[in-house]
């Protein structure tokens, strides 16, 4: 009797086609419930799906602490308030939106981003959906887009240029939209069914945690 050919593991075959990350393929399902089954990242040393889709769950804790952290931080009070000094004139360079007080530039200011983030979301969502094989991509696409935003932050501040700010508000409410897409959706692909409420609301309190701490981080700072 002949035997059939064994079939390579999609995993290994997968490796060896690329060395970039590879999600679960469009329509297949969360297939962190079957064991040995291609998990949504990349390869562990022991090979294991469970143990790829955990690293995933707590890479995701990490980044949604630290994200916050560093909003609550950079983006707080503190912020406002850098804000609302340049609206009484100390703001440098022109301006590409009318300003009429120093409060109105703190609110058309703090709009920036989300509008960014909403003219976005559609097209971000479809990438997001129509490959999830390159969700990694995107968001490693975003780190760079974050630490893009931050170095033009920080000439922004030195400056006191509404242009500049202008531009890193932008920047920021992109890198805001994309990573969270695209982290979101690589999230609940590594949760197996029947987990995914602790494990959100464990996420959910950790952002919470950091909103709550950035204020306070960015008081410190200033005390000292």
């Amino acid at each position: 009797d002949e035997q059939a050919p064994a079939r390579a593991s999609p995993l290994l075959a997968g490796r060896s086609a690329a060395r970039d990350v590879e999600l679960i393929p469009a329509g297949a399902g969360n297939q962190c419930d079957a064991p040995g089954a291609t998990p949504p990242q990349t390869v562990p040393s022991d090979g294991s799906a469970a143990a790829l889709c955990r690293r995933n769950i707590r890479a995701m804790f990490a980044f949604q602490l630290l994200a916050a952290l560093s909003w609550g931080t950079a983006m707080g009070p503190v912020f406002d308030r850098y804000l609302y000094l340049l609206g009484t004139g100390w703001a440098r360079g022109p301006r590409v939106y009318p300003v009429h007080g120093a409060n109105s530039l703190v609110g058309v200011a703090e709009s920036i981003s989300g509008i960014t983030s909403l003219v976005i979301a559609i097209p971000v969502g479809y990438l997001v959906d129509r490959n999830p094989d390159k969700r990694a991509r995107l968001l490693r696409a975003s780190t760079a887009l974050g630490l893009v935003s931050a170095l033009v932050g920080i000439v922004a501040v030195l400056t006191d240029e509404i242009m500049i700010l202008t531009l890193m508000l932008v920047l920021f409410g992109a890198f805001s939209e994309l990573s969270n897409s695209a982290s979101e959706a690589i999230f609940a692909d590594s949760i197996a069914a029947g987990e995914r409420s602790a494990l959100f609301v464990t996420k959910g309190i950790l952002a919470t945690v950091g909103a709550a701490c950035g204020p306070a981080l960015s008081a410190v700072g200033l005390w000292l």
